[in-house]
């Protein structure tokens, strides 16, 4: 019973350390890479509805981050980011826009239907 607890322990301190590590890592690639400027179709927002998680007297406490799918026009090519919860309230399923890039990291999205 006890050696089986020990080397529970010992891969999940293995996974955790690895998950740190690869995180460390794009974190670092995407520090390296420059901004890239996308013109691309919002196509799915996934959990949007899980995000506001939190009830505080008359709001809601919106922190967090949703998946949003972005689909290029030029290659079709589709994307998921993780978007913050405060930029969802512009972002909605076919808006169309500036979306920037650092990497795999998302910076912003700038609806414009006329691109």
């Amino acid at each position: 019973m006890q050696l089986e607890v020990i080397i529970f322990l010992f891969v999940l301190l293995g996974l955790t350390i690895s998950s740190i590590i690869y995180n460390s890592i794009q974190r670092s690639r995407n520090n390296a890479s420059e901004k890239t400027l996308h013109k691309p179709q919002v196509v799915e927002i996934k959990n949007a509805g899980l995000c506001i998680r939190v009830f505080r007297g008359y709001y809601f406490n919106t922190t967090g981050t949703c998946d949003v799918t972005f689909q290029s026009f030029d290659d079709g090519k589709k994307i998921t980011l993780r978007v913050p919860i405060d930029e969802l309230s512009t972002i909605t399923k076919g808006s169309v826009g500036a979306l920037t890039l650092q990497g795999t990291r998302y910076i912003s999205f700038t609806v414009n239907d006329e691109i």
